[in-house]
């Protein structure tokens, strides 16, 4: 005859380790355990990679509590900046998984028609003409595409370099106040 075994499990988000869900679990000898598990969590900047340890690697040398924790893999992210009106910088963030060591983001579209990973457009920007991206806020056009090659240091900004009709190419810096670029 199988023995019952059961298990109270406090399953945490793994970054600010607040309880996601407590649930009783029942199993036997064989290990069939029984329960609802809880969806997958969502965190920016983050792919879920799992549970550790994993439910069904639970014993019944466990039986008890438990603490079940998500565990995350870091994403490259890609923040493309424009400003449109000399002082509210809009912003697209577009996260990428690291591949061998590094997320390339291809950036060559037209700015006016790129859409975001999350489907956010940036828009027109009346008067003006969008030239390319920079990888210097106060510099010219100089990339087409970024490589993140750290996922400890994963955030990599451009920024929108504008041509205001009429006028020579400046890049306008987020939060600039007054300037008519």
């Amino acid at each position: 005859e199988k023995s019952t075994y059961k298990w109270t499990v406090t399953w945490k988000d793994g970054y600010t380790e607040n309880p996601i869900k407590e649930e009783t679990y029942t199993g036997t000898d064989n290990y069939d355990i029984t329960g609802e598990y809880p969806a997958d969590p969502k965190r920016e900047g983050y792919e879920f990679a799992g549970w550790s340890p994993q439910i069904s690697n639970l014993t019944k040398d466990d039986e008890g509590q438990v603490t079940i924790t998500a565990t995350w893999k870091r994403l490259a992210t890609l923040h493309l900046v424009a400003n449109f009106d000399g002082a509210n910088p809009e912003e697209i963030v577009i996260y990428k998984e690291f591949s061998n060591g590094e997320a390339v983001f291809d950036i060559t579209q037209d700015y006016s028609t790129y859409v975001g990973a999350n489907g956010a457009k940036l828009p027109e920007r009346p008067g003006y003409t969008f030239l390319g991206w920079s990888q210097d806020e106060n510099g010219k056009v100089d990339t087409t595409s970024v490589t993140v090659s750290s996922p400890n240091h994963p955030n990599f900004y451009v920024y929108a370099v504008w041509k205001k009709n009429g006028s020579e190419a400046v890049v306008i810096a987020p939060g600039a106040v007054g300037s008519d670029y």
